[in-house]
């Protein structure tokens, strides 16, 4: 299970975003700030005055990597609804793999010695 990148505050009544993990599914939205107010995950209602906690709200955001949520959110007097795709922090998502194939030198040239010259022929003249 994963989220969308976001860390979230009790503030009693209201549940806040606390911050935006950089290069999470929230931060590359745009928009998603610090300091938004929660008030719906998948529609329903968030925050203690509506009686979930949290900890009740955290399993709602969580879910299957390429999964959608739909977050209704408050900034100022308006509210706006924002869909993310689920998908691993940045930080377990496994790096890409590759090899290494070590390429043997080449054979180093070689120079005509005395001995190599052909048979009736003097070297070095």
């Amino acid at each position: 299970r994963c989220g969308v990148g976001l860390a979230l505050r009790d503030r009693g009544e209201l549940l806040e975003v606390e911050g935006v993990l950089p290069g999470s599914p929230a931060q590359l939205s745009n928009k998603v700030q610090k300091g938004d107010i929660v008030v719906a995950v998948n529609d329903i209602l968030c925050g203690a005055r509506h009686g979930l906690s949290l900890e009740q709200v955290k399993p709602l955001i969580l879910g299957n990597p390429g999964t959608t949520v739909r977050l209704k959110l408050s900034r100022g007097d308006r509210e706006e609804e924002v869909s993310l795709t689920r998908c691993p922090p940045p930080s377990t998502t496994p790096a890409p793999s590759f090899t290494v194939h070590r390429i043997p030198p080449k054979p180093a040239a070689t120079t005509p010695t005395p001995s190599d010259s052909p048979p009736g022929k003097k070297a070095g003249a």
